[in-house]
């Protein structure tokens, strides 16, 4: 299922997507007023929706993401680079391994791990100005900071911690 919120309106709108179970994102697609990226099961998928209608329909797988894994794709991003950024997450949610992983996306290149042993990938911003990538680790509620480079978009993996928000005290690095 996919909504969105029309502030014209004030009016949220969803659709059920057909054949589709899960979907854990969506980016529009440029050019394109009814056609979207969609982390969906565990796969990348494009599905077309105009916005309003109950319904959305898969157009096209673009790639297999986390085949035989009990894992579930969640977040994703688009970088100015136009890669598309996704994560899954352990179907036990914060009770599993530090195993999701981080994916990049292109025609070009394809399917790619950016970064692995994670425990769930909930936010991913990334900074072309700095050449920094910051990522969201819900479950180990840590705000981590890698360099990135936005032409070959690699992403280095020293990481700084930025933010712990652990409950208790918050401390900035």
């Amino acid at each position: 299922r996919v909504c969105r919120y029309s502030n014209s309106e004030n009016k949220v709108y969803c659709a059920d997507i057909i054949g589709g179970l899960s979907a854990g994102s969506i980016i529009p697609i440029e050019g394109t007023t009814d056609q979207f990226v969609v982390g969906l099961d565990l796969a990348i998928k494009v599905i077309q929706w105009d916005g309003k209608s109950s319904t959305a329909q898969i157009l096209r797988v673009v790639t297999d993401v986390a085949v035989g894994t009990t894992s579930v794709m969640n977040y994703a991003t688009a970088a100015s680079d136009g890669r598309y950024y996704t994560g899954d997450f352990s179907s036990k949610i914060c009770g599993g391994a530090a195993n999701s992983t981080l994916f990049s996306y292109s025609p070009s290149n394809g399917l790619n791990v950016v970064l692995t042993g994670m425990v769930m990938n909930q936010g991913l911003v990334f900074v072309d100005k700095l050449r920094k990538f910051y990522h969201l680790d819900g479950c180990s509620y840590r705000i981590v900071e890698y360099d990135w480079d936005p032409s070959t978009s690699q992403v280095c993996m020293r990481e700084v911690n930025v933010l712990n928000l652990n409950g208790d005290n918050c401390l900035i690095f």
